[in-house]
């Protein structure tokens, strides 16, 4: 199992150089929708206070995330720590790094 704290004090050159290397399929083609607002609330008073920990399901599985500030995409986490999510989002054309903190997110689907 990951240990996730590691990430939180940064990565290992061998792991930056895994991730550079991945090759991911394309997401589907369909966006997820958006639970509705009860099962949203819910996802917001569990995830409340917890940090990346809501999250760890997610990590290595084809992800789809809404943001706090209306963005939303496909993404595929491959490190999760209590401050910071890292690996990469679909930008409708290719995958991208990217990092970010969990508190941005504001609703999450595992596939």
């Amino acid at each position: 199992m990951i240990n996730p704290f590691y990430y939180e004090h940064g990565e290992s050159d061998f792991n930056r150089a895994r991730d550079r290397d991945i090759r991911l399929p394309e997401p589907p083609r369909e966006i997820p929708a958006k639970p509705a607002r009860d099962a949203h609330a819910a996802h917001a008073a569990s995830f409340t206070g917890q940090g990346g920990r809501n999250l760890w399901g997610c990590l290595n599985r084809m992800s789809y995330f809404w943001l706090r500030n209306g963005d939303s995409f496909w993404a595929y986490p491959t490190n999760i720590g209590w401050n910071r999510i890292r690996g990469f989002r679909h930008d409708g054309r290719s995958w991208r790094r990217f990092s970010m903190s969990p508190r941005q997110i504001d609703f999450h689907i595992c596939l």
